[in-house]
């Protein structure tokens, strides 16, 4: 039985060293917010784990200069459902009770679609051009609005939220040589914004409902570096900077007017959405495995 030699050991030593060293990074990992970092089928089967390999039609999204390899017209597309489940719980202390629950709620079943579409089109043995529209973050909740009667006076109103982001990129992807590949693509990003609660009381009078509802445009870019230092090794670098977007809309309170005010207004606010690093690394020890792993950072301080 012939032994396969790969980085100096044995298979299985190899392996098992990576699995040792993938376990490490995870030990690092934090929870990511409202980013969606598994666009692409391959890319949600792989753990999100897609910068140093892009090499199908989410390039747009992971690394743009992945798409320097493509040598015939490309067109995907990927979709997913995101059902949020959250439960919220309040209680407060009573006389000669310890524990008097006021809320005990649950999440009612609801359905925030997203995805990526993109197509690539090679201009020249060394170019390549594209287009993508999908959904980089984005997530809501919807509660009933009867769980809450116990600290709304007894009213069943409305409670939700809603925040997302959708992003048109146009892209531009070279080859600076035979192992290594630049990309850029430029994002035009359409934010939307929406909450239902309640208004609150004001001198022991009840305000009713509280809603808003925004939306509004904003810019920025995504630029890769793809680089493959061997034919079993290649190596990913992505920046997608910050991008501010402008919002605008109105808000309302609906027993506003009862107390001598106007009950909506229009309403202004940008929301900016954080830069993101990747680096990223993929090994294929064999010709039918491939290891991949990613280092990510969002800048939620923002």
């Amino acid at each position: 039985m012939r032994k396969l030699k790969v980085l100096g050991g044995t298979p299985g030593r190899t392996v098992g060293g990576i699995f040792v060293l993938l376990l490490v990074f995870c030990s690092q990992a934090l929870g990511n917010g409202l980013n969606l970092n598994s666009l692409g089928s391959r890319a949600l089967s792989m753990g999100g784990a897609f910068v140093g390999l892009a090499d199908d039609f989410s390039a747009i999204f992971w690394n743009p200069a992945g798409a320097a390899a493509f040598h015939t017209r490309c067109l995907g597309f990927y979709g997913t459902d995101i059902i949020p489940s959250s439960t919220y719980k309040m209680a407060a202390d009573a006389p000669g009770l310890e524990f008097t629950p006021l809320v005990d709620a649950r999440t009612k079943t609801s359905h925030y679609l997203g995805g990526l579409a993109a197509y690539y089109l090679p201009v020249s043995e060394k170019m390549t051009a594209g287009f993508g529209i999908y959904s980089p973050s984005g997530l809501g909740t919807r509660w009933k609005g009867e769980k809450f009667a116990a600290i709304t006076g007894g009213a069943a109103y409305e409670w939700s939220s809603k925040i997302g982001l959708v992003t048109f990129s146009p892209l531009l992807a070279c080859k600076i040589s035979d192992r290594i590949s630049v990309g850029a693509a430029l994002n035009l990003n359409y934010g939307m914004f929406s909450i239902k609660t309640h208004a609150g009381f004001y001198g022991g009078y009840d305000l009713g409902q509280y809603e808003e509802n925004m939306n509004g445009w904003g810019f920025g870019a995504t630029l890769g570096l793809l680089a493959h230092p061997s034919d079993t090794i290649s190596l990913g670098l992505t920046y997608r900077t910050a991008s501010k977007v402008s919002l605008s809309g109105s808000a309302e309170i609906s027993k506003l007017t009862k107390i001598g005010y106007p009950d909506s207004s229009g309403l202004r606010r940008d929301l900016t959405w954080p830069a993101w690093v990747a680096a990223g690394v993929a090994f294929r020890p064999v010709p039918r495995l491939t290891l991949a792993a990613d280092y990510q950072w969002t800048q939620w301080s923002r």
